[in-house]
């Protein structure tokens, strides 16, 4: 252990290099470096005088004077000891001073700067609006599938109470038959000669007369082509004047406007997330269209011939008689349509026109109007990284036609018309979706 005695006023004070600080310690070094006799001073101090060194001392003093070269002894230890090693420990430390100046710096390298910061969104930032974009998500979707199974087990309710309807009303029936049967054998017990089987009764459709157009019907379809084009070319000016073309939530609107310049016309709009994907949702659509639509509830189509109906690839052109059921009353019409599928490169559109001629209304003959049926259906991803759900949205305009002079005003039964075929329109776009439903689960679970 090393130790300096030190005189401060006449008082000695013995101090170990381990109660030194860094400061004493750059301090004692600097007047190493400027003075080195003081250095030399202070590692001699650092040594005790040993026995033999006093002895030495006092033979000098009484000795006489010898030749400097004679009294020269070979140095067997470093005067500069301490010296040395205090450069040592100074190398030492800058190294590491300079060690830590380099972790610093690569640190702050690594630290983004205050401007960076507001310039580029943070790993919390961004990891935060993930996560908020995935609630949104998860919210919209889980809320389909609410809807969905709410529709199915509402409907699978419905079915089961039909299904008991029709099991009372078929004991009523066996019941009827048996007493049916009972009768006929004593008919024909009594009446043998004159009785015969009954034949089977077929069902007769009514067949109303078309309204009176002096067109033929290919020039009905080429006018309804025509305006098919027209149907297609403002669909994406037309979804943005409504707001369909920003609305990702489902939402359902029926409404009847007033208007001077283009007189009455109904509107309904319907947006519809279906948890499957686009390919699969626009071919279940069209299949509604070319099929499904005759298992519609309290519709029934029929046609006058199997030549009415047309279908390519993507192009649909029929006529057929319609007998719809709504607020308890019954309407029947007669309907020339055209539809048409379009693919595009991130959505299916559907367009289609309509000339929807009113027969009978309320069991009574009804002639002078003719309603124009536009409709239109955009099936596309729900959001941009959705890939398996799907918005399906539907636009239907109908503006009622007027003719043999009559006028809005002057058609008596023109506001009851028009607002079943509201009520009507507006049950068909929620039986469809039902039909849609059924068909894309049934699907998903046949390829499970």
């Amino acid at each position: 252990m090393c130790s300096l005695l030190a005189t401060d006023n006449g008082v000695s004070t013995d101090l170990s290099l381990r109660d030194l600080t860094s400061e004493d310690i750059a301090e004692l070094t600097n007047l190493i470096l400027i003075d080195a006799t003081a250095a030399s001073v202070l590692t001699a101090l650092e040594q005790p005088p040993t026995l033999d060194q006093e002895q030495q001392s006092e033979e000098r003093r009484t000795s006489t004077p010898q030749p400097v070269a004679a009294r020269k002894k070979p140095i067997r230890w470093d005067p500069n000891r301490a010296r040395n090693q205090r450069k040592q420990e100074l190398i030492y430390l800058r190294k590491q001073v300079a060690d830590l100046e380099t972790q610093l710096t690569a640190v702050q390298a690594k630290k983004p700067r205050l401007g960076d910061a507001q310039r580029e969104p943070t790993v919390s930032d961004e990891s935060t609006s993930i996560v908020a974009k995935a609630v949104r998500e998860t919210s919209v979707i889980a809320t389909a599938w609410h809807q969905i199974a709410r529709r199915q087990n509402q409907k699978r309710v419905e079915v089961e109470r039909e299904n008991v309807r029709l099991r009372v009303v078929l004991e009523n029936q066996l019941k009827i038959a048996k007493s049916l049967e009972s009768f006929l054998i004593r008919k024909i017990a009594t009446k043998a000669e004159k009785m015969t089987l009954p034949t089977p009764r077929k069902h007769l459709y009514h067949m109303y007369p078309v309204i009176k157009d002096h067109r033929t019907d290919s020039e009905i379809f080429d006018d309804l082509a025509e305006g098919l084009s027209e149907s297609y070319a403002e669909l994406d000016t037309l979804f943005v004047t409504t707001g369909l073309a920003y609305m990702e939530k489902p939402h359902f609107s029926a409404q009847i406007f007033c208007d001077g310049r283009v007189s009455m016309y109904l509107e309904i709009f319907a947006n519809q997330v279906l948890p499957f994907d686009v390919r699969s949702t626009g071919l279940a659509v069209w299949q509604h269209f070319r099929h499904a639509k005759e298992r519609t509830p309290s519709r029934h189509y029929y046609y006058d011939s199997p030549k009415k109906m047309e279908v390519t690839d993507n192009t649909i052109v029929e006529t057929f008689n319609l007998v719809h059921y709504a607020k308890g009353t019954s309407a029947n019409f007669r309907v020339n349509q055209i539809v048409q599928r379009h693919y595009e490169e991130e959505r299916i559109v559907v367009v289609w026109r309509a000339f929807i001629d009113p027969v009978e209304f309320s069991d009574a003959p009804l002639s002078g109007v003719r309603f124009l049926e536009k409709g239109y259906i955009v099936i596309k991803k729900l959001v941009a990284d959705a890939e398996k759900y799907t918005l399906l949205q539907s636009c239907y305009i109908i503006n009622p036609l007027f003719s043999d002079g009559w006028t809005e005003d002057d058609h008596p039964q023109v506001g009851a018309v028009t607002d079943f075929v509201l009520s009507a329109t507006a049950a068909n776009i929620s039986a469809t979706s039902e039909m849609l439903e059924t068909v894309l689960l049934e699907q998903t679970i046949k390829s499970s």
